[in-house]
């Protein structure tokens, strides 16, 4: 879990308390949960994860303790049942944890971090504890029953839960199935009175979480659906998901990641080949691990370590990092592990900052990000550069591009402390590297139109699937040579149309880069997009976005708040192979608020040995029209 939020959710390591063995006392993990109630740097709604692996048990509840149940459960320290100056080490119930979490997610006066919490228990609360003989060998239960000589209590922590509503109270004590709490999200492993088992001391369940974690876009999916994916996989234990936001986003979409890719990789003779390559965003020098199956766990290790050489559009030459390695086996499968040096962020920052400055401890640690960037001293040779000014860093767009339409910096600034400009940075490098590449070679865009319209109901047509009267284009074509320029109301809905003079059918995605904030939103993506997608551009036909049968919503524009103009830019990854390009997406990093006729393919000639393209249009938006009048003279 801890290498997950690392790498995938790229959560710096300051921001992560990792309790391990002899380390995971009672009094440690009541300490830390609490410590995060009071931590000021946690704003209110921040997303907080308390995840445990490890022992749990069972105990009689209580006296006074009206829980409607004849046991509680409860979480097992590592220094459980030794002895303190207080006394024996007892287990931490289910009540302690529930006071924790209030006192988290509204604190004693109503000013809390917010239920933002995600809490995940890899352990049962019953059991023997030991091996399972209808498992196989290293196959153990997480669990096991107190002694009966063993009490809890009733007074055991009441200082951390006394505080508790009463009905909060009532609902925090049913063996971590806590019904109806709007404090946080509850991940289990599994029933109450079920086994949690753990094979190779790693838990079953946090296997299955971490795995389909991978394959998601965490801000794309709810729990309860990624709790539906994890049970699929789990046939002897059934996970749980409890609490009122279970059909929330996970981490309320405050935490993006973009699902693991992985390609396949075939040989022929002594070459081995990548099924990706430019059109993916593979550029030479990228750097991959091999493994033997499509479904390897992040701890397995590699076969091999390859790196990209020669790269085409669809796929690309791999050579070994180090000699000897056997033959590998036919087909094996690679993920990315490092991208080439064309992906890298070109980043200016002054060189004169004050000793002290955040600046230079963001230079000294560049060294050593997770994302590529290369500092110039030339500032017009950059995409981007950092200022410091009174207590806050401010973001300059130096992109030749996009200043030429009159856009000069980010909307948003950030604190001047390098944990806050992290982020800015590693979604900039993936902005500024899907906006600027194309093709070496521009085979297709020459023969493709594109068109922007507004959008208007047509309420004489018949309803939609949604029984809902559907758009309709309306007065002229809004794209002048690659520009479209609108008043942004936030009312107006546009739709594109793209219209192939070729004969053979084309792949389409369509993405929106918003140069104000670094998101890119996909505005199309084809229904179908594997090996044997259909291409959703017909040949000698027309693909429309946002109305009519292609598919996709309308979209809209608008201004921020003392903003009077802002740019994007719509832009069309067009092939004639289908290209997966969801990984392209990605929300901002400041967390902002809010039958055709195909011609006669089979006597034409090729129109290019399997190629790909783009076209960009840039999206000027403005408060007021653009005055288009004749000068007075």
């Amino acid at each position: 879990m801890d290498e997950y939020l690392r790498k995938d959710l790229h959560v710096p390591g300051e921001q992560i308390v990792n309790l391990r063995n002899k380390f995971a006392t009672r009094s440690a993990i009541i300490r830390e949960i609490y410590a995060l109630a009071k931590n000021p740097s946690i704003r209110k709604d921040d997303p907080i994860l308390i995840f445990y692996a490890g022992h749990g048990t069972s105990a009689q509840t209580p006296d006074g303790w009206e829980t409607g149940r004849e046991k509680i459960s409860a979480l097992v320290p590592y220094d459980t049942y030794g002895v303190d100056e207080h006394g024996p080490i007892l287990p931490i119930p289910d009540r302690t944890i529930g006071g924790l979490l209030h006192e988290i997610a509204e604190g004693v006066s109503g000013e809390g971090k917010g239920n933002n919490i995600t809490v995940i228990f890899d352990c049962c609360h019953s059991g023997s504890g030991t091996r399972d003989t209808d498992y196989p060998p290293m196959c153990l239960e997480r669990g096991f029953e107190m002694d009966e000589n063993v009490s809890i209590p009733s007074s055991l922590d009441e200082n951390i839960w006394s505080n508790l509503p009463e009905d909060r109270a009532l609902s925090v004590v049913s063996g971590f199935a806590m019904y109806g709490t709007r404090s946080h999200v509850l991940l289990a492993a599994c029933l109450e009175g079920e086994k949690a088992h753990e094979e190779n001391h790693r838990g079953k369940f946090t296997g299955a979480l971490l795995h389909t974690l991978r394959q998601v876009e965490t801000h794309k999916l709810t729990y309860k659906d990624l709790m539906e994916r994890i049970t699929e996989k789990m046939k002897d234990q059934t996970p749980q998901c409890e609490g009122h936001y279970i059909d929330r986003t996970l981490f309320n979409a405050l935490v993006p990641s973009t699902p693991r890719t992985i390609f396949t990789v075939s040989q022929k003779g002594e070459e081995y080949t990548l099924n990706a390559g430019s059109a993916h965003g593979i550029t030479s020098g990228a750097q991959f691990a091999i493994y033997p199956s499509h479904d390897f766990e992040s701890q397995d290790i590699p076969l091999a370590t390859m790196i990209a050489d020669t790269v085409g559009a669809f796929s690309t030459g791999l050579f070994f990092v180090a000699d000897g390695v056997e033959d590998l086996p036919t087909p094996c499968f690679a993920l990315q592990t490092l991208v080439g040096k064309a992906n890298a962020l070109r980043l200016y920052m002054p060189q004169s900052a004050n000793a002290g400055s955040v600046l230079r401890d963001l230079k000294a640690e560049l060294d050593d990000v997770d994302y590529p960037v290369v500092l110039r001293e030339d500032e017009t040779q950059t995409d981007l550069s950092v200022y410091e000014h009174v207590g806050r860093v401010e973001y300059f767009i130096n992109d030749p591009l996009i200043k030429s339409f009159g856009l000069q910096k980010l909307f948003n600034t950030t604190g001047a402390e390098t944990r806050y400009i992290h982020p800015i940075l590693r979604s900039a490098t993936h902005f500024f590297w899907h906006f600027n590449r194309s093709p070496d070679v521009s085979a297709l865009r020459d023969s493709l139109h594109v068109q922007v319209h507004v959008l208007q109901r047509d309420d004489e047509a018949e309803l939609d699937l949604y029984l809902r009267p559907p758009y309709r284009t309306h007065g002229e074509n809004l794209n002048r040579d690659g520009i479209v320029d609108v008043v942004a109301d936030d009312v107006t809905a546009y739709g594109v149309t793209v219209e192939s003079d070729f004969t053979v059918p084309l792949h389409v995605w369509a993405f929106y880069f918003d140069c104000s904030d670094l998101s890119i939103s996909d505005y199309y993506q084809p229904p179908a997009f594997g090996v044997r997608g259909e291409a959703p551009l017909p040949a000698n036909g027309k693909l429309t976005i946002g109305y009519g049968a292609g598919g996709g919503q309308p979209f809209k524009y608008y201004l921020r708040p003392d903003q009077d103009l802002d740019v994007g830019f719509i832009k069309l990854f067009v092939s004639t192979r289908p290209v997966d390009l969801s990984s392209v997406v990605q929300r901002s990093p400041f967390g902002t608020e809010d039958g055709m006729e195909r011609g006669s393919r089979e006597t034409a000639p090729p129109l290019v040995e399997d190629t790909w393209d783009t076209i960009t249009i840039a999206v000027v938006q403005r408060k007021h029209p653009l005055d288009l009048s004749p000068p007075v003279t």
